[in-house]
């Protein structure tokens, strides 16, 4: 008997290299050079809901809050995965967007648990930027400010799946 293979069906994904209308909720706000890398979760663009997208804006013209609503238009992409051209890709990688107009306030309102877990983050501040980076990466899954020696460290004592709580995501 053959064996047949029944190829899935993809999943929904918004156009890429076109400009969307796109909102969501503002949950960081990083400096980057002369542009802003701004977080967003319970993203809309172009009709379809993203999780998390962090989206680059060339210039704002006020400084963005956390828990705020914005709406702007943005054109999506995935950068490149390194992988071995031999194997089949499992993960696809992370949309992030490029604003192409400044933000606006939305009438949008964040859900509850992007609402507390904002909350928690600000809570979550400690003098110590290693027992922050630590214990955000441990109660909200956000491991972007965890240094490399503390990943490995976890890695190394087989404890990793420790920092793999979900967040805001």
């Amino acid at each position: 008997g053959a064996i047949l293979a029944v190829p899935r069906a993809p999943i929904a994904s918004p156009p890429l290299d076109v400009v969307l209308a796109t909102s969501g909720i503002v949950t960081e706000v990083v400096p980057d050079g002369g542009r802003t890398i701004v977080t967003l979760a319970e993203v809309e663009a172009g009709g379809f809901e993203i999780n998390r997208l962090n989206v680059s804006f060339d210039y704002l013209d006020a400084p963005l809050e956390l828990g705020a609503a914005i709406a702007f238009e943005a054109v999506l992409g995935r950068p490149r995965l390194p992988i071995n051209p031999s194997t089949t890709p499992t993960e696809v990688a992370p949309l992030y967007g490029s604003a192409r107009t400044t933000p606006v306030p939305s009438q949008r309102t964040a859900s509850w648990s992007t609402t507390t877990a904002l909350a928690l983050r600000e809570r979550l501040t400690f003098d110590s930027p290693s027992a922050t980076a630590l214990f955000r990466a441990l109660i909200l899954g956000d491991r972007s400010e965890l240094d490399a020696s503390t990943r490995h460290a976890y890695q190394d004592t087989g404890t990793a799946h420790l920092l793999a709580i979900s967040g805001m995501n």
